[in-house]
């Protein structure tokens, strides 16, 4: 197992133990905890623990002897601080339990998948051809009987000006609708409504698009609302 990479500073225990030491005691502290965490145990011997620290000898010996209470003596003769190596024990646990945690769960998904894939595969088997072959030929005749909705839709709405402009985008909008086979004959119905109303025979129809937008079609499909509603759009 990697070691980790990083150790929590608990900001009240480090300030309270530490409040009354120089710059120095606290750099050369800081420097052998740091050593430790990624090298371990430390050397005992005052010159290579200056080194360490970064200062020089005469520095270290006098900041050591107030920092040196902060670490014990190992059989090895090397020396520890021995909190961090309790930090450091408590994070390889956490760890450890995440990692048989994670090989648990991962065995659990796969056994998961697998049992899936097995039922996925023995349902697929059970099914016929001729049933599959059915639902094929059903969503064709569905897309085939949707296209010549929408080009009966198209042909029955009324012209701008003269003219129809915008074919693609208002099958792509109407397709895009998704209407049951019950709106569809209700916006043909709607659509013929419209046809005869005095503002598209009058050239003012709406562009497709905007005829089906928030459902403003609907609108249409009372023929006897039609007269009252005519003013409003020659006002807009």
């Amino acid at each position: 197992m990697s070691k980790t990479p990083a150790f929590q500073t608990y900001a009240a225990d480090y300030y309270m133990d530490t409040n009354d030491w120089t710059i120095e005691e606290m750099g050369i502290y800081q420097r052998l905890l740091l050593n430790q965490w990624v090298n371990g145990d430390l050397p005992s011997e005052p010159e290579r623990l200056a080194r360490i620290a970064g200062c020089s000898l005469k520095k270290f010996k006098k900041g050591f002897q107030t920092v040196s209470r902060k670490f014990i003596m190992l059989d090895t003769g090397r020396i520890q601080n021995e909190r961090l190596e309790q930090t450091r024990k408590a994070q390889e646990e956490h760890r450890e339990k995440l990692a048989i945690s994670g090989r648990m769960g991962g065995l659990k998904t796969q056994e998961e998948k697998r049992k899936e894939s097995s039922e996925a595969s023995s349902e697929a088997s059970s099914k016929n051809k001729p049933l599959q072959s059915s639902s094929s030929t059903s969503l064709k005749r569905d897309l085939k009987d949707y296209a010549t909705f929408s080009e009966k839709w198209w042909q029955a709405y009324p012209s701008r000006n003269g003219k129809k402009v915008g074919k693609k985008e208002s099958i792509i909008y109407l397709k895009s609708l998704k209407l049951s086979q019950e709106d569809q004959n209700l916006l043909l119905t709607a659509t013929g409504n419209y046809s005869k109303s005095k503002i598209a025979i009058d050239g003012y129809a709406k562009d497709p698009v905007r005829f089906l937008k928030k459902d403003f079609w609907r609108d249409w499909i009372e023929p006897e609302s039609i007269e009252a509603k005519q003013g409003e759009w020659f006002v807009k």
